[in-house]
């Protein structure tokens, strides 16, 4: 399944490039959104690590009133509420992750089809390196991306009232949110050398002093996460600077607004944070926040090339890349549909 729903992906983006009808395009991509949205929403408990503990907390929470529900839970209250309320129209565990499936994907589709210059190519290209395969296990954190996805538009926009009522609804969700709240005055800083230089030099001390920044997160975010070492990563590190690479080659053609230095920089600090993760796996869970808009980097910058021949090379050269590690990650795991 995770194989026939790329190589579908992989299709549309074929025929939305080959149509110049704007009433098609738009069909072809509510048909991929669909493809994405009913792969993950009509899943087995059993598909994803934590699927089936999320369904069971469901099930449970239907049991007991809306005041029992911070009774149950340690934290994320609203998560859970909203969990209560979606059992109050269905409580099929289906219909639930329907409903959560589609709240985790809104942000992304939003996010892509208001920045993307393709948005098939960057919808195929967050299924492969994104966070598609993540949105199955984390599904807490999954809905928090959304509305911080969601929350993009008003850092684009100048909104800081709209944007501070999503952030709260994301941290409602997964506090980690909280991360994404410096965005508003972060993303919108012009893409230029001192910018860059600013974020290495923070990266660098970051990593020089990982373990007093960890702990630090640790206290903000009420966790007990230590320093987990790895011996993978570093292949989708440099892929992660490649695109960075890329985007700051072609800068200069695609960036024309706000809109576009805004979606820059979340990519950016995706590849800066994803430094982080070569040290310990703690950091992976953060840098998800800006890997969603890398899809869009990605896109953008390849497109961006003027010489026919040139793009041409370096989309097929970056499709390949992005179907080995979407691969690699879906090698071992199994997909079993609610019925099976």
């Amino acid at each position: 399944m995770y194989i026939g729903l790329v190589l579908i992906e992989l299709l549309l983006c074929l025929l939305y490039s080959g149509t110049n009808s704007k009433r098609n395009k738009r069909i072809i991509w509510y048909v991929g959104c669909a493809m994405m949205w009913l792969t993950l929403g009509l899943r087995s408990s059993h598909t994803g690590g934590d699927t089936i503990q999320y369904v069971n907390k469901f099930v449970a929470l239907q049991e007991h009133s809306w005041t029992e529900v911070p009774l149950l839970v340690k934290k994320d209250y609203g998560f859970y509420y909203l969990s209560k309320l979606i059992g109050t129209v269905c409580a099929e565990p289906t219909w639930y992750l329907l409903t959560i499936s589609f709240l985790s994907c809104i942000g992304v589709w939003k996010i892509i089809d208001s920045n993307s210059k393709n948005p098939l190519l960057s919808l195929f290209f967050y299924i492969t390196i994104g966070n598609f395969l993540f949105i199955m296990t984390g599904i807490r954190q999954a809905v928090a991306m959304s509305f911080c996805l969601l929350s993009v538009e008003c850092i684009q926009k100048r909104q800081p009232g709209r944007f501070l009522l999503l952030i709260m609804l994301a941290i409602s969700c997964h506090h980690s949110a909280m991360l994404f709240f410096p965005m508003y005055f972060i993303a919108v800083m012009k893409v230029n050398i001192r910018t860059i230089l600013v974020d290495l030099v923070f990266i660098i001390l970051v990593y020089f002093n990982f373990e007093s920044f960890l702990e630090l997160s640790n206290e903000l975010l009420e966790y007990d996460y230590g320093v987990e070492n790895v011996s993978n990563g570093m292949m989708f590190y440099m892929f992660l600077l490649i695109i960075v690479f890329l985007a700051l080659l072609t800068k200069k053609v695609w960036i024309q607004s706000i809109k576009d230095t805004v979606i820059m920089n979340l990519g950016m600090i995706s590849a800066f944070i994803w430094t982080l993760r070569l040290i310990s796996r703690t950091a992976e869970r953060p840098a998800l926040y800006w890997l969603n808009a890398m899809p869009i980097v990605l896109t953008n910058s390849v497109i961006s090339f003027s010489r026919m021949r040139t793009r041409r090379i370096i989309l097929m050269a970056v499709i390949v890349v992005s179907l080995f590690f979407y691969y690699r990650r879906v090698a071992d795991m199994s997909y079993a549909f609610f019925w099976q």
